[in-house]
């Protein structure tokens, strides 16, 4: 009787504590769109994730259930968009080696790392209602020297009567909430935002009886630097130049 006294406690905890239920991340990348009115950056950029793409990770849900979920494999999708969106181009590296060695066109490489965490109240339903992911972005150039440290953090909610068999919904909304962030601190980036570049559309540039040959002269420049035969700093330099004379 002791024995199955035992045995009955045990079967209780698995299936109070002991479930986790499979759920996915996944940001959907049509909410992803390009942020209107800010030109893109015009290098191109390299990243990788720090930790495994494969790993497998487990949060809490309600009702005592837990959540699992691969985190990178998720959100990988809606991270090359909004890099496309932010950069001239993006592309997936394995290391910060792999772009020295191969990749030497890339103007930054990028070394992603995400956090996770989600809560429900509920007592009998296991979907999380709640899901928090923290982005953090190490950017440095090819040569290894650091640029800037990005970290946003983004929240998605879900009520019970919205889920309607989609159980990611807060986490999907979370994806999509941490990424816009993200696309917006990069193009809001001092360290990576080209300086002047406004003044390539500015209107006041036809002040000036001059203004035909410095606006020849601001697209040959801006074609040397989007071609990578010029440094940014050189680029701005000359940009000043050019605007000053």
């Amino acid at each position: 009787m002791r024995a199955l006294r035992i045995f009955f406690g045990l079967l209780l905890v698995f299936v109070l504590y002991g479930c986790a239920h499979q759920i996915n991340m996944t940001a959907d990348v049509s909410k992803l769109e390009p942020t209107a009115g800010i030109q893109s950056i015009p290098k191109s950029v390299g990243y990788y994730f720090v930790e495994g793409r494969e790993k497998i990770v487990e949060t809490a849900g309600g009702g005592g259930d837990k959540v699992k979920y691969s985190p990178y494999k998720d959100i990988e999708g809606g991270i090359f968009k909004i890099l496309s969106n932010a950069f001239k181009s993006a592309l997936s590296i394995t290391s910060d080696k792999d772009a020295i060695i191969s990749k030497s066109d890339l103007g930054y490489i990028m070394a992603l790392e995400v956090s996770t965490n989600s809560s429900s109240p509920s007592l009998f339903t296991w979907p999380p209602t709640v899901f928090g992911i923290n982005l953090t972005a190490n950017i440095t150039d090819v040569s290894g020297r650091p640029i800037t440290r990005l970290l946003v953090v983004g929240e998605g909610r879900a009520e019970f009567d919205e889920f309607k068999g989609n159980h990611s919904l807060a986490a999907n909304r979370a994806s999509v909430d941490v990424l816009r962030k993200m696309q917006t601190a990069l193009l809001n980036s001092p360290e990576l935002k080209v300086k002047g570049s406004e003044s390539l559309t500015n209107t006041n540039i036809g002040a000036s009886p001059s203004s035909p040959a410095k606006a020849e002269l601001l697209r040959d420049l801006k074609k040397l630097f989007d071609s990578g035969l010029i440094t940014n700093e050189i680029y701005i330099e000359r940009q000043k130049s050019i605007l000053g004379s």
